[in-house]
C-alpha cells in the first residue's frame, strides 16, 4: 500500500514525543495505521513494529 506523505509526518511526530528513535521507513507501520484509521476496529489492540534507524557502518 502507498503511505501518503502527511501521516509520515504525524507517525514522526508521535515517536518523538515517545521518546522513539526511528527513520520515516521504520515508522512505516504507524503511518499506514493513521492513514487507515478510519477503517481500522476501535475495539482490538493492534501492534506496531518500529523498524529503527539505520546505522553508517
Amino acid at each position: 500500500m502507498n503511505v501518503q506523505e502527511k501521516y509520515f509526518g504525524e507517525a514522526m511526530a508521535i515517536a518523538q514525543a515517545q521518546g522513539i528513535d526511528c527513520e520515516p521507513s521504520g515508522i512505516a507501520g504507524l503511518a499506514l495505521m493513521l492513514q487507515m484509521k478510519n477503517r481500522l476496529p476501535k475495539d482490538k489492540k493492534m501492534l506496531v513494529v518500529n523498524t529503527g534507524r539505520a546505522r553508517a557502518l
